[in-house]
């Protein structure tokens, strides 16, 4: 016998029992304690099985498939063998469904195989009664007496019916004849046909290959057969028991079955009809009986294998964990995992996100085109999006990276190298391939595939066949596919993939899996990979892998749904900030300053196809924020639904003008062009163990505040809207804990700097700069200004990372100097005695009430207290002042301002109440100030500035505006100030182009 593999922490033989107290066998499990959830059956069984099941199972392998089993292989068919003779002939023992979350292109096929041949010819004892008495001579009994291989596609059905065949004609097929080992079901009338055959009959095969559609229509087969009877009103009873008797599916009554199904997460689990179908067919109205259903018969076992189960396919088939503290369900998982993470780290299947790349189409209109309206306009890129032209940009873009990389690979020694192109649609894949065989020539042929016909250029049907006449796709280099070849698919030659197609979740995991075989005989290497994805953006597919990379478990009950809720809100938010960033850098303003009026041009920034899909994630973080009553602290619902607000109404102002839209079709999207912009280009990094989302504090949610109230005002900005929520968020002390914020977000940043996770800081950076600044003790305990400081100063830093960390660094400085100065004052003040008096503030009260008085003539009928009303200001102006002089210095500008003539407007809006006094006393001495004055000092700025140009010479700087937030920045050097040369000192007047700030700093 061969040794015991090193990777497997317990060896068979399986037999290892010890006496208990009382006399009984218990028997000791070589694999490991078995968990406590998964105990369904007594722990103390009189029965043993067959020593040295995992050494006959690699041996087996071995014999059949011409090479030794992976580790993984030999031990989930030995464990669920195992497992199923423990529970099958324990006492009480109900009927139990495995599910085998096995990596893509770990050997799924191959394991399958061994494990139906295991369940047929597994040494195993039969019991003579139901003593459990072993009864000698009876050896080498199956498992099972069917197994039943199911799949849900014709191309996957033939790959795996292939594997499988070759597989048990190499065992040898000991227990039945060698022609009726394997039948494959080709209609509904052979499926029916051989599931009606006995036990006894020598026939009868014992794999049975089909698809999950011929059994759903062999299910309402007998259905309708069945109504047929009831509604016969002639016929007798006698005669529809035989009818009924003759109809019957005797094996499923008699034997017992395994059930084999590939690729659950697709087809089992989804709320469809076929599930129920099936169940209902094979004698179980559910699929377990933990799952709340009916009962579930022994003689029936469910086995599912997915490397991306869903959460409906692990309630079905995977195993019960439950909490130590309760009985509670908890969580459940697959009986056996064989991760994307273990299947990477042991070489058998390659990295796909380790050379990622994604691309974006950036339409620019003609300079021929007639200058469009802000809706034509977007009419004209929503219809180039959908265009021609776009299609033969990307295959340009297609050509030239595949003829790069085909010789990098023939110089490496790969030179059977192929490529796939997964589309969005099947007319998508009639204009590739016809536009990529004129760009390629004859010698790279592309092969398009699809299912059933389509109509293009003027021909009605036009099926796969007629696309690729000659064309055999085992020759062509490029494959070009829409929903055909993209999951299950098995060509280890693949090694570049590109995608034109929205992906997410399982679907993206599978697709992109496609190009992980590894083929060390024809030279294929990690290197040789590569992805271009021109439609998912790099967090979209690290989510969908960060989700399945790991071995995958679903939560239930309230914890489970608020994990749940978490993470796809912490999701949602990611995706929103990506576009946000996209179109703050297209504007060229920073992403705290952005508008709702400025996000209104946001399909021109980043495109419809990108509006439409920032679109669903907005509305679905409204929705999960409405229900859960919580919120990120980087975007207030508040905000996020008055955006939503604006976006639906510039929705219908589009439809309602679409006789514009008509015209510009016509003339101006041929004067379009399109240009493809590498956006990444590198290594995606997942979110693994302490690293996911949730884990910190930083990422967590935090309850919305009762006196919340939405943003109504275009202008105000993201920026202003996060600083309102926080401010309402400060008042609970148990739904805000700023410095745990703080360290959680440092723990993230250092954490993602380890691993060289680019993505990830920028994304938390962008957070940090969206949200408001931390209080200057909470800064200090969490050390995050050094660690942001550390990536300012990285030379490895992108532009955009660097910019970022030092608006960051400027705004929390702000804060300290401003914490700084407010000491300072306090002190004084405490120190010179210099608090305000009740007279002085009875002195400014009636200064307030006389500058109001003098513009009683707008109030008009109303009633209105002009003394109330300063009372008001001057409570709010005492609140909010931090000194004594601040309250002088506040108090002077308001008096000033109010008492001129200028300023009825403000005055008015007091009195009809839409400015508030606290609103008053918070507003900027600049807007406070009458237009004149402000129109005057801007006059002003603008003469000096002109005056400094002159003597000096502006030139452009990347410096950041700090009022809006632009990078168009002009810095003039020169001497000024004084009469004489001898009195003029070296200045730096720094001015914004966008919004004309100025500052003036010595030189």
């Amino acid at each position: 016998p061969r040794p015991p593999s090193p990777h497997l922490p317990h060896v068979f033989p399986l037999s290892s029992c010890s006496r208990g107290a009382d006399g009984t066998l218990a028997v000791i499990s070589p694999l490991g304690p078995p968990s406590r959830s998964a105990c369904r059956s007594p722990a103390k069984v009189e029965h043993r099985m067959e020593p040295g099941l995992l050494e006959w199972v690699s041996q087996r392998f071995e014999r059949c498939a011409g090479r030794p089993p992976r580790p993984h292989q030999a031990e989930a068919v030995a464990r669920l063998c195992q497992d199923y003779h423990l529970r099958r002939v324990g006492a009480g023992g109900a009927g139990k469904n495995y599910l085998l979350q096995h990596a893509t292109g770990s050997g799924k096929s191959l394991t399958i195989a061994a494990l139906a041949d295991a369940l047929l010819n597994a040494p195993v004892r039969k019991f003579a009664n139901s003593k459990n008495q072993l009864s000698e001579g009876r050896r080498n009994v199956p498992l099972v007496d069917l197994v039943l291989i199911v799949n849900d596609r014709l191309l996957l059905d033939r790959q795996l019916g292939d594997t499988v065949q070759r597989f048990l004609e190499a065992s040898g097929a000991e227990h039945t004849k060698q022609h009726s080992l394997l039948y494959r079901a080709q209609n509904v009338e052979s499926l029916q046909k051989v599931l009606n055959m006995r036990l006894d009959d020598p026939e009868r095969p014992a794999v049975v290959f089909t698809t999950l559609q011929k059994l759903t229509a062999l299910w309402r087969r007998l259905g309708s057969m069945s109504l047929q009877r009831k509604t016969n009103t002639g016929t007798s009873d006698r005669i529809d028991a035989c009818m009924e008797k003759e109809d019957e599916v005797h094996v499923l009554r008699e034997g017992r079955i395994a059930l084999i199904a590939d690729e659950a997460h697709r087809s089992y689990g989804q709320g469809n009809k076929s599930t129920e179908q099936v169940n209902l067919l094979l004698q179980g109205n559910k699929m377990g009986s933990h799952n709340g259903g009916s009962f579930q018969p022994r003689h029936l076992v469910y086995i599912a294998f997915t490397a991306t189960p869903s959460n409906k396919a692990l309630e079905m088939f995977g195993v019960e964990q439950k909490n130590a503290a309760s009985a509670q369900r908890w969580f459940f998982s697959a009986f056996h995992c064989y991760s994307m993470e273990q299947a990477v780290e042991n070489g058998h299947v390659l990295d796909v996100l380790g050379n990622y790349r994604t691309a974006s189409p950036d339409i620019i209109l003609g300079s021929s085109c007639v200058s469009p309206t802000h809706i034509q306009k977007a009419a004209i890129l929503e219809e180039a999006s959908r265009s021609l032209n776009l299609i033969r940009a990307k295959a340009r873009y297609v050509v030239r990276h595949l003829r790069e990389h085909l010789e990098t690979c023939e110089v490496n020694g790969f030179t059977e190298s192929r490529g796939l192109m997964v589309c969005q649609s099947r007319a998508h894949v009639f204009h590739y391939v016809k536009v990529l065989r004129e760009l390629l020539g004859t010698n790279q042929e592309v092969y398009g595939a699809f299912s059933g016909v389509i109509s293009a250029d003027g021909c009605t049907s036009i099926s796969e066949r007629d696309l690729n006449r000659s064309i055999v796709l085992e020759d062509a280099r490029l494959l070009v596919v829409c929903s055909k070849y993209e999951t299950g698919y098995d060509d280890p030659r693949l090694s570049i993939l590109f995608v034109d197609r929205k992906l997410k979740g399982a679907r993206a995991v599978q697709t992109l899996s496609r190009i992980n075989r590894v083929a060390p005989g024809l030279g294929k290497r990690q290197q040789l990979l590569r992805v271009i994805d021109f439609m998912n953006p790099v967090p979209r597919i690290r989510e969908a892998f960060e989700q399945f990379y790991g071995k995958t478990n679903s939560y239930t009950g309230a914890r489970g749904e608020e994990l749940r809720t978490e993470m796809l809100m912490d999701q949602s938010l990611t995706q929103i900030l990506h576009t946000l960033a996209m179109c703050s850098r297209k504007l060229r303003v920073a992403l705290p300053a952005l508008t709702l009026n400025s996000l209104s041009k946001l399909s021109e920034c980043v495109g419809p196809r990108i509006c439409e899909d920032f679109e669903k994630d907005l509305e679905s973080y409204v929705n999960m924020c409405q229900s859960t009553k919580r919120e990120k602290v980087e975007f207030p619902v508040s905000f996020a639904q008055d955006l939503l607000r604006s976006l639906e109404k510039r929705w219908i102002l589009e439809k309602k003008t679409s006789n514009n839209r008509n015209d510009c079709r016509i003339a101006d999207v041929a004067n379009v062009h399109t240009e493809i912009r590498e956006t990444f280009s590198g290594r995606v990094i997942l979110r693994l163990g302490n690293r996911s989302p949730t884990k910190t504090p930083f990422s967590r949610s935090v309850p919305i505040g009762h006196q919340h109230t939405a943003v109504t005002h275009e202008n105000v900005t993201l920026e202003k809207a996060v600083e309102e929520a926080e401010n309402v968020r400060r008042n609970n002390p148990l739904g805000y804990e700023e410095e745990a914020r703080a360290k959680g977000a440092a723990e993230e940043i250092k954490a993602a700097i380890a691993e060289a996770d680019k993505q990830s800081v920028l994304e938390i950076l962008r957070r940090l700069d969206i949200g408001r600044s931390w209080s200057p003790s909470a800064l200090s305990a969490s050390g995050i200004g050094k660690v942001v400081n550390s990536l300012r100063k990285a030379p490895e830093s992108s532009k955009e990372l660097r910019d970022l960390a030092l608006r960051l660094l400027r705004k929390w400085k702000k804060a300290f100097r401003k914490h700084k100065m407010d000491r300072m004052y306090i002190e004084r003040d405490q120190k010179q005695g210099n608090s305000v008096t009740t007279q002085t503030r009875k002195k400014i009260t009636n200064l307030l009430g006389e500058a109001l008085g003098r513009h009683s003539s707008i109030y008009g009928d109303r009633t209105f207290c002009s003394d109330s009303l300063a009372t008001n200001i001057e409570g709010e102006m005492f609140s909010v002042a931090k000194s004594k002089s601040d309250y002088i210095s506040l108090a002077r500008s308001l008096v000033t301002n109010i008492r001129s003539t200028e300023s009825g407007n403000c005055v008015e809006r007091l009195v009809c109440g839409t400015l508030t006094p606290k609103d008053l006393a918070n507003m900027p001495s600049e807007d406070l100030a009458p237009t004149a004055v402000r129109q005057s000092r801007k006059r002003q700025r603008e003469e000096m500035i002109n005056l400094v140009r002159k003597a000096g010479r502006p030139r452009v700087s990347d410096e950041t505006c700090p009022a809006c937030g632009a990078k168009e920045m002009e810095t003039v050097q020169a001497r000024t100030g004084g009469s004489y040369a001898a009195e003029r000192v070296q200045t730096l007047l720094h001015k914004c182009n966008v919004c004309g700030w100025t500052s003036k700093e010595a030189g």
